[in-house]
Formats: C-alpha cells, sequence, structure tokens
C-alpha cells in the first residue's frame, strides 16, 4: 500500500512551498477565517489544505493568527490551540500548526488571520477564543458601546480573558468587540439549556437590534456540530462545500473559499452536524 503513504507526503510540499499573494480583485479587510467540521472519511490532507488557502491573507491582516482545534482522540479535554503574533504568511509556526492539528485528525478545526480593529493589536491573536468547550473564531466590528449592556449581566461570571486597562477609562472599550460576542454567546447557551444554535440566533437578532450596520461573521464549533453566522457587506459574506461522501462541511471567507462554493445569505445561519446535515435559519 505505498500510495496512501505517498498521500501523507503531499501536505509537506504545499506547506513548504513559497506562499502567493490572495487572488485579485479579493477584499482582504476585517480579518479572514475557516472552519472545518469533519466527517467519518475526511481525509486528513483536507486540514493542511483549508489553512493554506487561509495562510496568504495573513499579508493584509498582519496582526497575528490562530488555531483550534478539536482532537478525535477523547483523552485531550477540549480543544486544543496555537496561536502567534506574526503575520500568518511570514510565520512558519502556522504550517507547522496545521500539520499537527492534522496530526491529531480533528473534529473540527477552526483558522483565523487578524486585522485588528478594535484593541490588544501586538499580542498573538486571540481567535478563535476559547472557553467551555467552545471555540469561536469572529470577522467583523461590533458597535461596543451599544453591544455592552446586553452582555453585563455575564461578565461577573464570565470576565474577558483579554483587557487592554490603557485604552479606555470605559469597560467597553478595553475589551475585543469579538470576546464580547462570545461571552454574550456563552451567557445565552446557558440560559437556553446548552442550545447553542438557539444562543447562535440569540447573538444574531441582539446584534442586529443594536447595530444593525455590523459585521458578524462568526465560527463556532462544539467538536460535534460547525455554526455559522454569515454577516457582511457585498464581497464580505461566508461560503461553505458540503461533500456528502466525506461528510466533511468547510466554512471560509470569500477569497479563502473559491468562488463556486455556496455563499450563505446575509443574516443567515448555518448549523451542520457530523451526521453530514445541513440545514440554513435565517435571522
Amino acid at each position: 500500500m505505498r500510495f496512501p503513504k505517498l498521500l501523507l507526503l503531499l501536505p509537506l510540499l504545499a506547506l513548504s512551498r513559497p506562499v502567493p499573494a490572495p487572488p485579485a480583485g479579493v477584499r482582504t479587510e476585517n480579518c479572514r477565517l475557516c472552519g472545518l467540521l469533519a466527517g467519518p472519511y475526511t481525509p486528513r490532507l483536507a486540514i493542511p489544505w483549508i489553512l493554506d488557502r487561509l495562510r496568504p491573507f495573513g499579508a493584509a491582516n498582519p496582526n497575528g493568527w490562530g488555531v483550534a482545534w478539536f482532537p478525535r482522540n477523547r483523552k485531550f479535554m477540549g480543544p486544543i490551540s496555537r496561536r502567534g503574533g506574526r503575520p500568518a504568511n511570514e510565520d512558519p509556526r502556522f504550517p507547522r500548526a496545521a500539520w499537527e492539528a492534522a496530526l491529531h485528525r480533528p473534529r473540527a478545526i477552526l483558522g483565523h488571520v487578524r486585522l485588528s480593529s478594535t484593541v490588544l493589536a501586538g499580542i498573538p491573536d486571540p481567535h478563535p477564543f476559547v472557553r467551555e468547550g467552545l471555540a469561536l473564531a469572529h470577522n467583523g466590528t461590533v458597535n461596543r458601546a451599544a453591544f455592552f449592556p446586553l452582555v453585563l449581566p455575564f461578565l461577573k461570571k464570565r470576565p474577558p480573558d483579554y483587557r487592554d486597562l490603557s485604552a479606555s477609562a470605559r469597560p467597553e472599550f478595553q475589551v475585543v468587540d469579538s470576546e464580547l460576542l462570545f461571552i454574550y454567546l456563552l451567557g445565552r447557551r446557558e440560559a437556553r439549556g446548552g442550545d447553542t444554535a438557539a444562543a447562535m440566533k440569540d447573538l444574531a437578532l441582539a446584534v442586529r437590534r443594536v447595530d444593525p450596520f455590523a459585521t458578524v461573521n462568526l465560527l463556532v464549533s462544539d467538536g460535534r456540530s460547525l455554526w455559522a453566522l454569515s454577516r457582511g457587506a457585498p464581497g464580505n459574506l461566508l461560503r461553505f462545500f458540503h461533500e456528502p461522501f466525506t461528510g466533511t462541511v468547510v466554512v471560509a471567507s470569500e477569497g479563502v473559499a473559491p468562488s463556486w462554493w455556496a455563499q450563505i445569505p446575509d443574516w443567515t445561519i448555518l448549523v451542520a452536524s457530523r451526521k453530514g446535515k445541513i440545514r440554513l435559519v435565517k435571522v
């Protein structure tokens, strides 16, 4: 069986090649992200492949990178994360993290390259945020002053992991807007009895009510399911691909995703399970 063993060398060849520029005409602002939910027959090659497509966008999103995955081996508790402060296209640790994730044959993986729009631009990318068995990555910007009052009831139990006390005297401007979204999602999930899909819809409705012009492309996973909220300007929505034979579901930003992938409509949540079922929920 030499042929399958040769296939295992292909990711090394892909990850060692020069990093290309993003496709011409593709918008690259507001971070870029991708997520994969593995099915029963998802090849390991899919992990380095999707992260390799994300890597060139580090040039326009230079404030670090992050990867979080859920290993198939149940000895690991919760997701594993790797982060870097350098642009992904310049950091050799990024492809090494992709290969490390592939070796774990993850049930799900999220990847992110950051262009900071709020605070803490000089630290390793905090995305994907990891807490309470969930991982979340965000692309976009939310009005923190408008959204902060909705998060206040949840802050005592779930204080932010990332704060910049020098940024402002007002607490809403000391935190990353993406982490406020995550804290709200976790609080609503608890109130919903652990129903992440319902909490995602609560979050989308809350953002739409207080900041209808927000850009909120979100990827969330618990290793068993993948939720994706698509909300952005034209050309900055999420796209997805479902391969029914292997059961693989992949979601990514415009540009990272090939143009022939299906677009998730504006203000719509994609819900994918490891059984290969997909549904779209309009907010």
